[in-house]
């Protein structure tokens, strides 16, 4: 009678050995995934604070660490607006760049994107990052200098 205690510790003790390794393995790749998700604007267009729709120029950059993920880009100027249009907002990611049009404002942001991200039209806050936004990054326009 005595062997059977013995023999339900042990396995209880196994049992909570392996669960405290899949925990640790499992943080351990959250961490290294987000180390390795990253998104950058690396070119923005020049400033223009009333924006516009009628006139567009190119917002471009970086992205990697995430297989069939997509770049939303947004355009501030009164709020943050979905581009480069709300029936086309996402932007692939080929050989870990991006690029597309944008109209103008006075601040852009660039958010990776899994999948199942709807992005809204428009906003007052960008979503944060998240289940499904993975990395943002938010760059003011260039300012253009006069020669005078």
């Amino acid at each position: 009678m005595s062997a059977l205690p013995k023999l339900v510790h042990s396995r209880v003790a196994a049992a909570m050995s392996i669960a405290l390794l899949l925990l640790v393995a499992t943080v351990a790749l959250a961490q290294a995934v987000e180390k390795a998700v990253s998104i950058a604007i690396t070119s923005v267009p020049t400033y223009n604070p009333a924006g516009g729709e009628d006139k567009m120029e190119t917002v471009s950059g970086t992205a990697g660490g995430c297989a069939n993920c997509r770049v939303v880009i947004y355009v501030r100027t009164n709020k943050w607006w979905v581009q480069p249009f709300a029936d086309s907002p996402f932007t692939p990611v080929k050989d870990g760049k991006w690029s597309t049009d944008t109209h103008l404002g006075h601040e852009y942001a660039a958010l990776l994107v899994r999948p199942a991200f709807q992005p809204p039209a428009a906003t007052t806050a960008l979503p944060a990052v998240g289940e499904t936004v993975l990395a943002k990054d938010v760059k003011p326009t260039t300012r253009c200098s006069l020669p005078w």
